[in-house]
């Protein structure tokens, strides 16, 4: 399965090792746009950026002397962080070739992603950290999966997580978080951990079919 991620604002597509190391050996093959990096980025552009990745990768699969002829299924996730989780909605937005989107933290995008919330109808797995000063849930992602027009949603709000530590490692997001409160009261340890447990129960059923994933996915939320 493909999955193609979108980074957050002014953040390298390389502060997500996090990501590639936990899904890679799960069997994924993942792209990471390194498009719209600048301090004026294109919300707009970015969302097509990740659409067009999604595209133009399933036509390698086709092509006889790409590296990846044959090793990709028609079973794709399109995901961001922040600013790419925001613009994750844009790509998702009237659009039904991706299986399903995750979102990290996601930010409220120009055009807005909470806008074309309704305009998603493919499964969507809202990820939100419940002490983010940067893009909090009551101002974003709550409003974005309410506005969801997916038959299957989910929003999993982890207590005590912050914004930018969903990533590894990045300056940037990290000086615009310590001028804000509250303060993380997790570490980024566990909440990797946390997040994982659900975007990998969550990709494995919609992306591989694992029933027993989903069962899992909804026993981790019932019960953690």
């Amino acid at each position: 399965p493909l999955l193609l991620f979108g980074h957050g604002f002014v953040m390298a597509w390389s502060s997500y090792d996090n990501i590639w190391k936990d899904l890679v050996p799960q069997g994924y093959i993942i792209c990471f746009p390194r498009t719209e990096g600048s301090a004026s980025p294109s919300h707009t552009d970015f969302g097509k950026d990740l659409a067009l990745i999604q595209s133009k990768m399933l036509g390698l699969n086709t092509a006889s002397t790409s590296a990846f002829f044959n090793h990709i299924i028609n079973k794709t996730a399109i995901m961001g962080h922040s600013m790419g989780g925001g613009s994750s909605f844009l790509a998702c937005a009237g659009n039904t070739a991706p299986t399903t989107m995750v979102t990290f933290a996601a930010a409220n995008t120009n055009p807005s992603s909470i806008a074309a919330a309704t305009q998603v109808t493919i499964p969507t797995l809202v990820i939100a950290g419940q002490n983010d000063c940067v893009a909090p849930p009551a101002a974003n992602q709550d409003s974005m999966y309410l506005k969801t027009a997916a038959n299957c949603k989910a929003e999993i709000i982890i207590k005590g997580a912050a914004h930018c530590e969903f990533a590894n490692t990045s300056v940037t997001c990290s000086f615009g978080e310590g001028t804000c409160s509250p303060q993380p009261t997790i570490t980024s340890a566990q909440q990797h951990t946390t997040a994982s447990i659900y975007y990998s129960y969550w990709l494995k059923y919609w992306l591989k079919g694992d029933c027993q994933a989903w069962n899992l996915f909804l026993d981790s939320a019932n019960n953690t």
